[in-house]
């Protein structure tokens, strides 16, 4: 049987913890994408937790970009618009970046078995000995280059 940290902590605390496991932004976890997207698993997870917020940040980027162009003529307003979207990109990152780790690293944490075979701990239907393993793998490692 294997013990966590949950096993550890008083049941008060335990609690105050799962209100805050709603701000891990999985949003394939908090919103059911039903048919769109059948296939829920950690690779779904991990491409959302990596790709949604840099599309995000680019669509910020461009928002901004757009407004200085054809709205803002004077420098101090330009200026004080930048400051604001870089606060807004600031809040993103510093609000995404725990749950984008988290789902990053959780790729490397593998689960051996008795008969030999291996799988991704959070996910047991992707085998450590596949070709997905190894994309995944590969993927997260450049993730965490960046």
């Amino acid at each position: 049987m294997a013990l966590g940290l949950a096993d550890y902590l008083p049941s008060y605390f335990a609690r105050f913890a799962e209100i805050f496991s709603l701000l891990s932004l999985d949003f394939v976890k908090v919103f059911d994408f039903g048919c769109t997207l059948p296939e829920q698993s950690h690779r779904s997870s991990l491409l959302f937790a990596t790709l949604l917020p840099f599309l995000f940040l680019s669509v910020l980027l461009f928002a901004e970009k757009i407004v200085v162009r054809f709205l803002l003529h004077n420098k101090l307003d330009q200026l004080a618009l930048h400051i604001g979207f870089m606060n807004l990109y600031l809040w993103t990152l510093f609000l995404v970046y725990p749950s984008v780790s988290k789902t990053i690293f959780q790729t490397f944490s593998r689960e051996y078995f008795d008969d030999g075979r291996c799988f991704i701990r959070i996910d047991k239907q992707i085998d450590c000995d596949t070709e997905l393993y190894t994309s995944l793998f590969v993927y997260a490692l450049f993730c965490v280059g960046v």
